[in-house]
C-alpha cells in the first residue's frame, strides 16, 4: 500500500485552491460538495494564503507556481495535492463512486489513473442507484433497532442478517426494504425469532478464485461460518468475510449434524465443495436430511473440473 486511504472531514474548514480553468473548477466542485470553505486564487499566490488552511490544491497551468505552492504547503505540514504531479503531492484524489452517504474511493497511488477510472466505471454498474436512499433509511432506523435490541451482540447479528444475507446476498430486495414497513418487518421477525440459520452449498469450481460465480462470492462475503475440506483452495476460503469462522472438515465428517448445529445457533453457513455440488452422489442424501430437519438451504452451482481441484488446493 503506497498511500494511506483516509476520508477527511473538511466541512466548514479553510481549503486553498490555486489555479483557474476547467481542472481547477472540477476540484472546486469536489471541495464544495464536501462542504469546504474554499478560498481560490489564480496566479497571485503568496505564502500568507496558507494561513489557517487545512488542505491545499494546486491546479495551475504554471508548473513553477505549482511547485512553489507544494513546497510552501509541505513546509507548514499542510496536505497538498498538485494535479497530475504525484511527486509534488502529499495526498491524491481517488476516483469516486457516490451513492448518497456511501462513497467508494479507488486509487492506484497515482501510478495508473486510467485504470482507476475503468474500475470506477465497473463499480458504478454494480451499485444500484437506490443504494443511497437505502443507506439513509438504515441510518434513520438505527435508533429504533437500538431501543428494541439493547444487547450489542443482538444488534450486530440483526444487521449482519439484514445487510449481508438479504441485501448483499442474491435474494435481497433493496426497494422493498426501503419501503415504509420493510425494515420494521425485518426487525419484528428478528425479535420474534423468525429468522433462523441458513445453509448455502456452494460450488468452488476447480479451485481458481476467478472462476467462482457472482452468487458464490456473495454467499462467501455474507456467511457467518464456512465449512470446507482440504481439496478446496485456500484462496477461495479466504474470500469469506473477514470475521467468518473457518472450519476445516476432518475425514468422513457427519456434515448434516455439523450444519444443523451451526444453523440452530442462527448462523448463515456456507458449505464449500470443489466443482459443482450436484455432481456428488452424497449431496442428494444431505439435502434430504436438511429438508427433514427443516433447515433452509440453497445450492450454488460451480464449474465442474475435479482434475484441477488438487492443483489449486495446494
Amino acid at each position: 500500500m503506497q498511500t494511506l486511504p483516509v476520508f477527511l472531514d473538511v466541512k466548514g474548514k479553510h481549503c486553498l485552491l490555486v489555479g483557474e480553468g476547467e481542472v481547477a473548477l472540477r476540484k472546486r466542485r469536489l471541495l464544495d460538495k464536501a462542504g469546504a470553505s474554499v478560498f481560490a486564487v489564480s496566479d497571485h499566490f503568496t505564502e500568507e494564503h496558507l494561513d489557517g488552511a487545512v488542505l491545499v490544491v494546486a491546479a495551475s497551468v504554471d508548473d513553477v507556481l505549482n511547485e512553489r505552492v507544494s513546497r510552501a504547503a509541505q513546509l507548514r505540514n499542510i496536505p497538498v495535492n498538485v494535479v497530475d504531479r504525484p511527486a509534488l503531492c502529499t495526498f491524491i484524489f481517488p476516483s469516486i463512486v457516490e451513492r448518497g452517504p456511501i462513497t467508494v474511493a479507488i486509487s492506484s497511488g497515482g501510478a495508473v489513473p486510467v485504470l482507476t477510472r475503468l474500475l470506477r466505471a465497473r463499480i458504478e454498474t454494480l451499485l444500484p442507484a437506490s443504494l443511497g436512499n437505502f443507506a439513509q433509511r438504515v441510518s434513520a432506523f438505527r435508533k429504533q433497532v437500538s431501543l428494541r435490541l439493547p444487547d450489542m451482540q443482538q444488534r450486530l447479528r440483526f444487521w449482519d442478517q439484514l445487510l449481508q444475507r438479504e441485501l448483499i446476498g442474491a435474494d435481497g430486495d433493496m426497494e422493498a426494504l426501503c419501503g415504509d414497513t420493510g425494515l420494521e418487518q425485518q426487525l419484528d421477525n428478528f425479535v420474534a425469532g423468525a429468522t433462523g440459520g441458513f445453509v448455502s452449498i456452494v460450488g468452488a469450481g476447480p479451485g481458481d478464485a476467478d472462476l467462482l460465480t457472482f452468487k458464490a462470492l456473495r454467499c462467501l462475503q455474507g456467511c457467518d461460518v464456512v465449512l470446507f475440506d482440504k481439496n478446496v483452495s485456500v484462496d477461495i476460503v479466504n474470500l469469506a468475510r473477514r470475521d467468518a469462522r473457518q472450519v476445516l472438515l476432518q475425514e468422513n465428517p457427519d456434515i448434516a449434524d455439523l450444519l444443523k448445529s451451526e444453523v440452530d445457533s442462527g448462523a448463515y453457513v456456507v458449505y464449500l465443495k470443489t466443482g459443482d455440488p450436484l455432481s456428488y452422489r452424497d449431496v442428494p442424501l444431505l439435502l434430504m436430511k436438511l429438508h427433514a430437519a427443516r433447515i433452509r438451504y440453497d445450492i450454488v452451482p460451480g464449474i465442474i473440473d475435479q482434475s484441477g481441484a488438487s492443483i489449486y488446493a495446494s
